[in-house]
């Protein structure tokens, strides 16, 4: 048995104890403990995916992988760690041309430099010269959004502090930073290191509560979760305050018991609350989608993946960090889940807080907890504005704080004005955008095979508009994979964000209607400000497919052993594809209104994809319209008869099905209640136990 808790109760838990002495005293033992693991660089090419290696082979062959990389900079904190001289020309020109102006994201480079530093006080393999740059980088820079006040130093004007994964990064690089420095003065700020701790840990404390509690408002982000382990792993490694440390583990844990019940092959293949095009599309096969960041944090922590993962990310922030880890272990329940759920799974979860419930949750709206809103992306919410502008007027903060645009709070007031309210009131009357955009409480739901996986967040802020969302998602295997959208309004993007529709998903069916309420004029012009676009589209790329054929309203694809099926309301015309003509990617169909269908089957089910097309031809599919979504009757093949209107439940042979809000984590290894401290997952004589009431992480084997 093992226990990870306050109190001493292992020797591997005494063990991490002992690693800050071991730092602090600046020894060589870690150095002389990795060192003759890590193999000469090799031809990354050599390296696949192996089911049946330990969560310490795989750490040991990142590592293996990363330190060839003399270009990359967060490998370069795998190189010093290995005791291999960095690039430094890579360290110093990513601080001038980033850091040192001050510029957005430069809290993601700081915590790479500060992970360089901390392993180089063992290592040892950094010029004198690049240490004192270093130094003076962390002593100079900006922590907080406070410290814009301070004379001699740059509006912050250009780094954005407040979306939910800068919070933490900024919040672990003032800690860490302080620890180096405790008592030199930093002039940023006027504050000396021990301050800089002081300020920094309570702020850790509540972002690591909130994640351990409601999860991530950035729910599933395939891009943000590898910079959120960026930081977590550096208050895991680094911490001096080992209660700290051990939260960040538990949060890790969580992420990792994500990662197992929604990772299929090699996609984090589930609804995002925050994603972008690029990983989303591609447009043939020599310009895919791109790969998704979390995989070989998710890789490395439980083993998750196939062949189609991309071992040549030899800087990925997030399996950096845990590879170059001493002190976190995977907890082996969270490994044999994930083998276990891999060919079968259905997983419910909830992430965030809806913005009118989050009193009920000790979540107000004034300055104390306005950063739990912002995380959430709620900068113009009518319960949060009033409290917006008055912070942003205290700390001079950037005029692009809402909708990065500098010139929106100026709509909000004209339309106050006109409208005849005030600010909040405007926005109430916009809600469907300003309220919209809040990344609020999404339950999600993934149903896998060994075949395909079906996931999105249920009844998710139908009608209303986002920035980066992808609100569900079909995939057969990296590039097979289909989803539907409707761009405009705040975001710019063509295949995320936009207006979202009504997702509601039984198995492997799913029907989603896609509406939004007519605004007044005015409400119009601000939607044509931000950006109109008439037209709902899919995303169901020919060249990722054996075969595509459409017949009737329905479009049919097969991929090995997989069939899918996609009906729409309207008629769709595929979209010309300059990069590859005779394999189109996108399905169109104008107006913001219309209603698709999927159906996902396989061989298992069929003897052949002619059989599969003849069943769902046969299929009665009724659609009427209404004034807001439809009214929409499917005799499912496989599931039955299934209705659902715009309101109201779905039915699946005449059984209401669970649309939500759904408890923290709802499957075979996890009943937890939303809004509850404590996590218990079991599988097979197995315990974790993840207890954010009084700070105790316990397993206990089979």
């Amino acid at each position: 048995m093992k226990l990870y808790k306050k109190q001493t109760q292992s020797l591997l838990f005494m063990f991490m104890f002992l690693i800050p002495m071991i730092f602090t005293l600046g020894t060589q033992i870690i150095a002389s403990q990795v060192l003759p693991k890590i193999a000469s660089p090799q031809n990354v090419s050599q390296y696949e995916y192996n089911e049946s290696m330990s969560f310490e082979e795989r750490k040991e062959m990142f590592l293996n992988i990363s330190i060839t990389s003399n270009t990359s900079l967060y490998a370069q904190a795998t190189r010093i760690f290995s005791g291999l001289a960095p690039n430094e020309e890579v360290i110093r020109k990513d601080i001038a041309r980033k850091v040192n102006a001050y510029l957005d994201c430069s809290d993601f480079e700081v915590n790479a430099y500060l992970r360089m530093m901390y392993f180089n006080n063992v290592t040892h393999v950094m010029s004198t010269a690049l240490e004192t740059e270093l130094k003076n980088t962390f002593l100079n820079f900006t922590y907080w959004v406070d410290e814009s006040l301070s004379d001699g130093f740059p509006k912050n004007d250009k780094m954005y502090f407040w979306t939910e994964n800068h919070m933490n990064l900024f919040h672990a690089a003032e800690l860490l930073a302080g620890q180096l420095y405790r008592n030199e003065t930093f002039p940023s700020s006027n504050m000396t290191g021990q301050q800089h701790i002081d300020h920094a840990t309570p702020l850790i404390h509540r972002w690591l509560d909130w994640r351990g509690t409601f999860g991530f408002s950035e729910f599933h982000s395939n891009i943000y979760y590898s910079l959120d382990l960026a930081s977590i792993f550096n208050i895991i490694e680094f911490s001096e305050d080992l209660d700290l440390a051990r939260k960040a583990m538990m949060v890790a844990d969580q992420i990792a018991f994500d990662f197992a019940n929604n990772v299929y092959k090699s996609r984090y293949a589930t609804s995002h609350g925050r994603t972008a095009d690029n990983l989303q599309m591609g447009t043939s096969a020599d310009t895919p989608a791109d790969n998704e960041s979390p995989m070989l944090a998710a890789w490395l922590l439980i083993g998750v993946g196939d062949n189609d993962l991309n071992f040549n990310d030899a800087g990925n922030r997030g399996a950096v960090s845990i590879a170059t880890s001493a002190r976190y272990t995977i907890p082996p329940i969270l490994e044999d889940i994930a083998k276990a759920a891999k060919l079968n799974n259905e997983h419910k979860e909830r992430m965030s807080l809806n913005l009118e419930e989050g009193p009920d949750y000790g979540i107000d709206y004034t300055e104390e907890d306005l950063m739990f809103w912002w995380g959430a992306s709620a900068t113009a919410a009518t319960q949060i504005i009033d409290t917006t502008l008055a912070f942003q007027n205290k700390y001079d903060l950037s005029s692009r704080l809402i909708f990065n645009d500098p010139m929106f709070v100026d709509v909000l007031n004209i339309g106050a004005a006109i409208t005849g309210t005030d600010i909040a009131g405007y926005c109430e009357i916009l809600g469907d955008i300003t309220q919209g955009v809040t990344l609020e409480s999404a339950s999600t739901y993934t149903y896998r095979t060994s075949y395909y996986q079906l996931s999105g967040a249920q009844d998710y802020q139908k009608g209303k508009n986002g920035i980066q969302e992808v609100i569900w998602k079909a995939t057969i295997d990296h590039q097979a994979m289909v989803y539907t959208n409707s761009p405009g309004g705040v975001s710019d993007r063509e295949f995320v964000g936009g207006w979202k529709p009504r997702a509601t998903m039984y198995k492997n069916v799913g029907i989603f209607q896609y509406d939004r309420a007519c605004q007044s004029l005015l409400g119009e012009a601000v939607i044509a400000y931000l950006g109109s676009k008439s037209y709902t589209h899919a995303y169901f790329p020919q060249w990722a497919f054996e075969e595509v054929t459409q017949k009737g309203k329905w479009t049919f694809g097969l991929q090995g052993d997989t069939y899918v099926a996609l009906y729409s309301f309207e008629r769709t015309r595929w979209m010309p594809n300059t990069d590859d003509p005779d394999n189109p990617f996108e399905l169109r169909s104008t107006g913001k209104k219309n209603a698709y269908i999927i159906e996902l089957a396989s061989t298992a089910d069929y003897d052949s994809f002619e059989d599969f097309q003849t069943a769902i031809l046969a299929a009665t599919v009724e659609v009427q319209q209404k004034v807001m979504g439809y009214d929409i009757s499917y005799d499912s093949p496989s599931r039955g008869l299934m209705t659902v209107a715009w309101d109201g439940d779905m039915y699946a042979d005449g059984d209401k099905v669970d649309l939500g809000p759904y408890e923290r984590f709802e499957n075979d290894y996890c009943t937890q209640a939303f809004g509850t401290k404590i996590t218990t997952i079991t599988y097979e004589g197995q315990t974790l136990v993840l207890n954010f009431e009084d700070n105790t992480r316990t397993y206990i084997a089979a």
